[in-house]
């Protein structure tokens, strides 16, 4: 931290100087003699203005730290690998284009970092860093991950803040030339993608028409088919609404686009109003979307708005091409504000103008080459892949049927030379080439017992009929009506509502007249569409989809005259709010037992017993509101679970929210009055201008325990959460260890090292019951009893972490009250899933 541009040569003269702080100043190079700092062990130069370093650093063979991360640093000498003590370096947040060969030569390195440097490719010697146990290469633009990293013993994650030990983090990394999603969600198929002899490019990806009703995608994609011509008499483009999904493939003329055969699978969404909940089951990454609009919508804007939201929220990497359907004439209104929409939607790569009804061949021929374009630079389009995966698919494709069992998708991939644990894996990349599709994983990333491999729109349809033809008020159908639906042996006639609530006959609405499901196959629909939190079973002949709920808000929602002691009200503000957050809560509620009371399309009441009540509904595209009352019970016990709840599915879905207190008419956000605490404690009504204390109205929410605790970390409020009920089990059982082994990833939660084998594992308490009586802990022990915590029997998995056998004798017997809470939050958030994987390896 000082102002220092260089160093004296005499520098060189100190050679017993062992560790040497250069970081925070203004050091543009390092002088030749710094060679002669043999006994040199850590060496900081962060945060400096240093381009380069001098060959002379080799001679530091005692250095085991080397930190340049935050310089100016855009080459490293080839003496770099003379380090050979080197342990540690820092190469993150440089302007480092390459590393030198001889970087390989570094083989006591365990940690290496080069994130948010300049690194488009990376030297293939990693194979020699047997000691490695952490790389950072998040933020990087790289061609390829090169094959000697597989070859160690370390997997890859995503994590935006990397504390993760034995592990590649490729948070924010692009692959050039290889699909990033193997690397991190199928392991099993990365040795696949080095059989260099065997790799082809598939040239071909799914494109999703989205956009409301009538907006022309169906009659686009009917000319696009047609050699972009416009339609005649002999030929008409005749349409109707789509119902659910349709799709078709596309394949250019080899002839017209530079001898380059190209094969997109359009997906043809239905737009109806109803329908749009179910889209966010499909939206996903590696896929690429046309958003249309046509001119004579009253609101292009806010149409084109409404479905770029939609995409960004589930797809956020996803390239989106604009088309505004100019239906009266060629030209058209330029009816959308098209420069905001790009500045807010940068995954837009162009805004297109053209008339699906009137536009000459030529021009529609334009129209359709941007749409090529598009899929030509996707990354799924480019990105070789082993030929035996698509020769699979033809041969899947061939067999012509609405689904394949799990028995005969396998033995097709044996028969063509597919591992058997390659094959399940594999399933992932067919979904998103959008050819096939398989509901193999829950959304627990269990896999099902027995999954089909399904035509795309087979389950998708079947769904939709539910959702458009399921004429029901509270969201409840017995299975029954969904098979007779689905077998297309409904009553001609079905009972509905009208928009004043008069229950009037409609002719029953056939989605799929020319589809059939068994009443096996309705199972399967069902079991699908639980996994995914789509529906609830109430029970073996009753269900529950919210999509099917009224539009009506009841009576019982705007009722003020029940007298609570507490009341709570709080409000979540998104950029962009859809429906899935309100159903997948409803389901979550009912999964955890808490009674539904009321339930519409946007919101839902949930109490018990007249003590507490719960209204959290949607008040537009960007607002839900939560608002709790209690009697005799504390309120803030039922909102922190709510909370919870959203948070996690926000956090599943990709949407952020900004968090308020509502007090009146006046909207304090969070983070606003969880610094406020911390300081003045003041802040003022925008309405009143009134003064009042943060701490006040964190209070109306928060309970002095949870407050005292509250903080806000990366820009998110972090709320410690514990269990209101814990779940006993004994931490010898060898099942349970697998578990939580796992969960941790081998990592020892004490001293954050690997846990080479059983033999090492031990598990540990993380408030062992010698801690009852400590005085620091008192006020902790008093809050971990009130929530039903055994303090002298602690053997909940709750309360487990592993931890090697020495650390769980020595380091866990200091007492440090913010890291207990810390480890037992860490602890209950991963004892769903250990839970989970605990039953699965009993089984």
């Amino acid at each position: 931290n000082t102002q220092i541009t260089t160093l004296p040569e005499s520098v060189g003269q100190l050679t017993s100087l062992q560790y040497l702080y250069l970081n925070d100043s203004q050091l543009t190079t390092l002088p030749e003699s710094v060679g002669q700092l043999t006994s040199l062990q850590e060496l900081y130069l962060s945060n400096t203005q240093l381009t380069t370093l001098p060959e002379s650093v080799g001679q530091l063979t005692k250095l085991r730290i080397l930190d340049l991360r935050y310089t100016q640093l855009n080459t490293l000498p080839e003496s770099i690998g003379q380090l050979t003590s080197l342990q540690e370096l820092y190469l993150g947040n440089t302007q480092l284009t390459t590393l030198p060969e001889s970087i390989g030569q570094l083989t006591n390195l365990q940690y290496l970092y080069l994130n948010d440097s300049q690194l488009t490719t990376l030297p293939d010697c990693f194979d020699s860093f047997t000691e490695l146990i952490a790389l950072d290469l998040s933020d990087l633009k790289l061609d390829k991950i090169p094959e000697s990293l597989t070859k160690l013993c370390l997997s890859f994650v995503y994590e935006s803040i990397f504390i993760t030990f034995m592990a590649i983090n490729l948070h924010n990394t692009t692959l050039k030339e290889q699909d990033i999603f193997v690397f991190l969600n199928s392991p099993e198929l990365i040795p696949s993608l080095y059989k260099k002899d065997e790799l082809v490019t598939p040239n071909e990806c799914r494109v999703l028409f989205l956009g409301n009703g009538d907006s022309g995608k169906t009659y686009t994609i009917k000319r696009l088919l047609n050699d972009c011509k416009k339609e005649t008499k002999e030929n008409p483009y005749t349409t109707k609404e789509t119902p659910g999904v349709e799709i078709v493939d596309y394949t250019t003329d080899t002839t017209k686009y530079n001898k380059e055969k190209v094969t997109i699978h359009f997906w043809d969404f239905g737009g109806q109003t109803l329908l749009h909940s179910m889209h966010r089951c499909f939206l996903t990454d590696k896929t690429c979307y046309v958003v249309t609009v046509k001119t004579r919508e009253t609101n292009s804007t806010t149409s084109a708005r409404y479905w770029l939201k939609n995409v960004t929220a589930f797809a956020p990497n996803s390239p989106i091409l604009l088309y505004v359907n100019c239906w009266e004439n060629d030209d058209g209104l330029r009816s959308i504000d098209e420069t905001r929409l790009c500045n807010d939607f940068p995954n837009i790569k162009k805004v297109v103008y053209v008339s699906a009804q009137q536009a000459e061949d030529e021009k529609f021929r334009n129209f359709a080459n941007e749409i090529i374009e598009m899929a030509k630079d996707s990354d799924i389009f480019k990105q070789p892949v082993p030929g035996q995966w698509l020769k699979v698919r033809d041969i899947i494709l061939k067999e012509n049927t609405d689904y394949l069992t799990k028995e005969r998708y396998y033995e097709i991939c044996r028969e063509n030379g597919i591992k058997d644990n390659e094959i399940s894996a594999l399933l992932t990349y067919y979904n998103i080439l959008g050819v096939c599709f398989s509901y193999h994983e829950k959304n627990t990333g269990e896999q099902f017992a027995d999954f089909k491999l399904l035509a795309p729109n087979w389950h998708t349809n079947a769904v939709y009929s539910i959702i458009e033809e399921g004429a029901v008020e509270d969201g409840r159908i017995s299975r029954l009506r969904i098979e007779q639906m689905l077998a297309n042996n409904a009553p001609e006639t079905i009972i509905k509502k009208d928009e004043n609530g008069k229950r009037i006959e409609s002719p029953y609405k056939r989605t799929m007249p020319n589809t059939k499901y068994n009443d096996t196959e309705c199972g399967y629909v069902i079991d699908v569409a639980a996994a995914y939190n789509l529906c609830y079973r109430i029970d073996k002949d009753e269900l529950f989809f919210p999509a099917l709920c009224t539009n009506n808000t009841p009576k019982e929602a705007l009722d003020v005259s029940e007298e609570y002691d507490q009341s709570i009200n709080y409000l979540l503000k998104y950029e962009y709010l859809p429906d899935t957050v309100i159903h997948q809560l409803m389901v979550q509620c009912l999964k955890s037992d808490i009674t539904l009371n009321h339930a519409w399309l946007k919101g839902m009441i949930v109490g018990s017993m007249n003590q507490y009540k719960a209204i959290v509904y949607m008040q537009d595209d960007e607002k839900l509101k939560i608002e709790v009352k209690s009697k005799d019970k504390p309120a803030y016990d039922f909102f922190e679970l709510l909370r919870a709840d959203i948070l996690e599915i926000n956090e599943r879905h990709n949407l952020k929210a900004k968090e308020f207190i509502v007090d009146g008419r006046e909207e304090y956000a969070v983070k606003m009055l969880l610094n406020a605490a911390k300081g003045i404690n003041i802040v003022y009504s925008n309405e009143t201008g009134s003064e009042k204390k943060a701490t006040d109205l964190l209070g109306m929410v928060y309970d002095d325990w949870t407050l005292k605790f509250t903080e806000i970390k990366d820009g998110n409020i972090v709320i410690p959460i514990l269990p209101k009920k814990f779940t006993k089990m004994d931490k010898s059982d060898y099942h349970l260890r697998r578990a939580l082994y796992e969960q941790y990833r081998g990592i020892c939660a004490l001293c954050k090292q690997y846990l080479p084998n059983a033999r090492e594992f031990d598990v540990d308490h993380i408030f062992p019951t010698k801690y009852k009586n400590h005085p620091e802990l008192e006020e902790y022990v008093k809050y971990l009893e009130s929530c039903g915590f055994d303090t002298d029997n602690p053997d909940y998995v709750e309360n487990y972490m592993p931890a090697h056998k020495s650390c769980n004798i020595d380091k866990s017997n200091s007492v440090d009250m913010f890291s207990l809470i810390a480890r037992h939050e860490v602890a209950y958030r991963k004892s769903k899933k250990v839970l989970e994987l605990y039953e699965k390896y009993k089984k």
